[in-house]
């Protein structure tokens, strides 16, 4: 098991200069626009339970090997539970101001693959939990954005052989600022995002690992198709471009079921 040093060293410099699975974590839904013929309610509020499936490509690059390689590493995507709601308070005819936030558990795991016999070993598990708050100020159909997202990753490398356990906390808070739109009907409502995602510093087991990162290009969209009364079916996808640390780039898809007050 000589060759997991190599693996652990390479996954925990990807993890600090490239940010951890958590820091690129985030879905910003837009708030629905509020019903033709409600001019006497001008608030709402909407509140999405789901799923949420990532596809992160610094965990691609973590797989990469060369042949004749005695061994190679093969991980899952993270994925997990997402919680998400949105308020929205309509000033007037042509201001609205509105607030969110989103909670999402999500977990992967990583194996050596033995050459030639494909016999797997335990190579990692991680726990990723992240969280996100935003606020926005829309003129009619289009707005501006400013959220905060924090996150916790933490990395177990279980025992093997000689080796101990090793166990890593990732901890970072970045930023997203977007140029958002807002299209909606009774049954259904669209959000759409374009702007950037700058990510902050970060820390491994409480010391400072890295300085805040870069700028780098993000955009989403999301959409809510109400079903019966408040009850809507909710999907979205979510895009971060690559950094200049290379093999960073991540896309989110979540869907879920919505409820609107």
């Amino acid at each position: 098991m000589r060759f997991r040093g190599t693996f652990v060293l390479a996954a925990l410099v990807l993890a600090v200069s490239v940010p951890t699975a958590s820091a690129q974590i985030i879905s910003t839904s837009i708030p629905r626009e509020l019903a033709p013929g409600a001019a006497e309610k001008n608030w709402a509020f909407h509140v999405m339970a789901g799923y949420a499936a990532w596809d992160f490509a610094y965990i691609k690059a973590l797989e990469k090997n060369e042949p004749g390689d005695l061994s190679r590493l093969e991980f899952t995507q993270p994925q997990g539970f997402l919680l998400a709601g949105d308020f929205v308070y309509e000033a007037n005819d042509n201001i609205a101001l509105g607030a969110g936030g989103w909670y999402n558990a999500a977990g992967f795991s990583g194996d050596f693959i033995w050459n030639p016999t494909n016999e797997r070993t335990d190579f990692s598990n991680s726990d990723v939990k992240m969280w996100s708050l935003y606020g926005n100020v829309f003129y009619r159909a289009i707005g501006a954005q400013i959220g905060v997202v924090g996150n916790k990753n933490t990395l177990d490398f279980p025992a093997v052989g000689q080796l101990a356990a090793e166990s890593y906390d990732f901890k970072s808070t970045d930023m997203t600022y977007f140029l958002v739109g807002r299209f909606g009907r009774e049954r259904l409502a669209l959000g759409a995002g374009l702007g950037a995602y700058k990510y902050g510093t970060a820390s491994v087991n409480g010391t400072k690992a890295s300085e805040a990162g870069d700028w780098v290009p993000s955009g989403y969209v999301n959409a809510s198709v109400k079903v019966v009364k408040g009850l809507s079916v909710d999907a979205g996808v979510w895009y971060i471009g690559e950094s200049s640390a290379k093999d960073d780039s991540a896309t989110r898809f979540t869907v879920g079921a919505g409820y609107s007050f």
